[in-house]
């Protein structure tokens, strides 16, 4: 008899959910054994690695609705000139594709050989649109992980699995307000302000938990093109075993003088979320003040540890950066022979043709990159089209025309599949799971996550060629004030950290901050080489803001600002943050901070009028992980 129930848990574990579902009614033994989060766990891997040969995709597809007869009836007894033939109209509708590898196309192994051999409408619980309390609500899908689909509306979250027909609406987020709390009601310019809600969706595998998180930025529209930071990021995190959102901390989005800005979610892989932001500067002053326009420095990719619930930014290869700071680079994130790895596409119209490109990362998540492949010649269509997924030697692509469409990386062959997505990036790749959406009951086995270090310089094969794949750094071009006017400001320092608290700082004003290359010689090179003109620094103003490293600072005049600028042109960068020098470094209340600033005056009554000359110079490797400071290296310095 053990024989023989082992043989059938091993056929049970090959079936797809639907038919897993219905075989719960067989006997109370069947039904334990498939809500078994040991069964459920073996499932889901078996699962994982049939998408070898079989790819599921969950997408909202439009599809055409002939009226019924008796509708065509009715609207021509209210308008006889009508038309009397049969109308059409174009319905949004959620579906899970299915498609295999033909196995039988021998002419050519590299051909395309993807059919569509599946589709499932998706509906949704009448219940559940009551309870959202829209009818005929429409959804966006934000993310997928183990068979589990986050979708979102314009009021709600929804966690499904399709496979199964479980459907959970997620409570509303308490903790994020809808204006920044340290804002007054009646900032000026409260009529352009913004608030943009971001949402991910992962697997903690240490919690054995499923989590959303979302997170607000709070800006103000300056206009079509410019945008101002009005307070730091804040984020919180939904546990769906346990049913409750609790707000975490966003230091991690937050360098000196940049802010990451996640924007748009891409996938989630081995216990982290990804996805495509912005890193920009941040803005200390009045936009009014100085008529300054505020812009990003360009893309990068920022994940999120959901065990550790921390956010990292992650920079992109310097090989794309030209690209990626004057905004013509398109990026699609994708996981390649269990890595992250991402497509890149030049998109400057005076430019073409640009290749498209295939960047694989590290597995230490340190944001060290191989270029594994280029694809040469591709045609317009091809380039101006949206990748869903790598499958293989094939590329799932939404194109041009709206159209699916499967491209082969070997052929460059194009077989077009007879579905009409409702927006290229209402995709995401499903994995059949029995994993339920609702709660503990059915969570699965702890499932351990191991990350293997890589050697700093460690030698890669691309294309038959030895190339090498090193690890990407953060630095930081400091002016330092003479011993005289450091000496003082230190002073003030100790004042205000026997009151808050808070690391020791080097007095310094940041140049230049979060610049990244690809070796310490890059750039130390471009630090040997940099303009060392005659620099005057002239304190404005005592400023303290909502950001861990500017809490109490002294804005610079900027006269600064624009010498600064020369700096950051011979690095290959723009940076647009006004030049400050910080006197603490934490996270205080409104009124502390207020507290704060009174402490400076009283401390040094004369500190605004603090004028001196800059002529000695720093180059810092920073780890802006590290709130401390204390692994923050000098490893150059000029003076003039």
């Amino acid at each position: 008899m053990k024989m023989g129930q082992d043989m059938l848990v091993k056929i049970l574990l090959t079936l797809p959910p639907k038919t897993l579902m219905r075989f719960k009614c067989v006997s109370k033994w069947w039904f334990a054994l498939i809500n078994n989060p040991g069964f459920v766990s073996k499932h889901l891997s078996n699962s994982a690695n049939n998408n070898l040969t079989t790819l599921h995709v969950f997408l909202a597809r439009l599809v055409v609705q002939r009226q019924h007869e008796e509708e065509e009836e009715e609207e021509e007894e209210e308008n006889p000139e009508c038309n009397s033939t049969t109308k059409e109209e174009t319905e949004e509708v959620l579906s899970l594709l299915e498609f295999c590898k033909d196995d039988d196309n021998t002419d050519d192994e590299h051909s395309n050989s993807c059919s569509l051999v599946g589709v499932q409408d998706i509906i949704i619980p009448q219940s559940l649109i009551q309870k959202i309390g829209v009818p005929e609500q429409r959804f966006s899908i934000q993310g997928h992980c183990n068979g589990i689909v986050l979708l979102s509306s314009e009021s709600s979250l929804v966690l499904c699995n399709p496979g199964i027909g479980e459907f959970n609406c997620i409570p509303d987020e308490p903790c994020l307000p809808i204006w920044p709390l340290d804002q007054p009601d009646d900032h000026d310019g409260q009529e352009h302000m913004e608030t943009g809600f971001h949402t991910g969706f992962g697997y903690d595998p240490v919690s054995n938990e499923y989590k959303v998180v979302t997170f607000t930025t709070y800006f103000q529209e300056v206009d079509e093109h410019c945008w101002r930071f009005l307070s730091r990021h804040k984020a919180v995190v939904y546990t769906m075993g346990c049913d409750f959102w609790e707000e975490i901390n966003t230091d991690s989005l937050e360098t000196e003088t940049t802010l990451f800005w996640p924007e748009y979610f891409q996938m989630s892989f081995k216990g982290m979320c990804y996805w495509l932001g912005y890193e920009q500067d941040k803005e200390l002053f009045p936009f009014d003040v100085v008529g300054y326009r505020f812009r990003a420095n360009g893309k990068l990719i920022i994940s999120f540890d959901t065990s550790r619930e921390v956010f990292h930014g992650i920079p992109l290869p310097s090989e794309l950066q030209p690209l990626n700071r004057s905004n013509h680079l398109y990026l699609k994130l994708t996981v390649w022979n269990e890595s992250v790895a991402f497509f890149a596409l030049g998109v400057d119209d005076r430019r073409y043709p640009e290749p498209y490109e295939m960047w694989v990362m590290d597995d230490d998540f340190k944001g060290a990159w191989t270029k594994h492949f280029t694809i040469e010649g591709t045609d317009d269509q091809i380039r101006r089209s949206g990748l869903v997924a790598l499958w293989g030697d094939e590329c799932l692509m939404v194109d041009s025309d709206g159209h699916v469409v499967f491209f082969n990386l070997c052929t460059k062959k194009l077989k077009h599949i007879p579905i009409e997505p409702e927006d290229k990036d209402n995709f995401v790749v499903y994995v059949n799971s029995i994993v339920s959406v609702m709660g503990r009951s059915h969570r699965l086995r702890r499932i351990e996550n191991t990350c293997s270090d890589k050697d700093e310089d460690a030698m890669v094969v691309v294309d038959g060629k030895r190339e090498s794949c090193r690890r990407l750094y953060s630095y930081s071009v400091w002016a330092i004030p003479p011993a005289d006017v450091s000496h003082r400001i230190k002073k003030l320092m100790e004042g205000l950290q026997a009151e808050f608290g808070g690391p020791k700082i080097e007095p310094h004003i940041p140049i230049l901050g979060s610049i990244q290359m690809m070796s310490r010689e890059d750039a130390l090179n471009k630090f040997r080489f940099a303009p060392m003109d005659d620099i005057v620094a002239k304190v404005d103003r005592v400023v303290t803001k909502n950001y861990y490293h500017q809490c109490v600072s002294l804005l610079m005049d900027r006269k600064l600002f624009e010498n600064a600028q020369r700096w950051s042109y011979h690095f290959g960068f723009y940076n647009s943050s006004m030049p400050y020098l910080s006197l603490l470094y934490g996270k205080l209340t409104e009124e502390e901070r207020k507290k704060a600033g009174e402490i400076v005056n009283i401390l040094d009554e004369s500190i605004t009028s603090l004028t001196f000359p800059i002529t000695h110079f720093a180059l810092y490797e920073i780890d802006n992980d590290d709130r401390s400071l204390k692994s923050w290296t000098k490893i150059a310095e000029s003076s003039r």
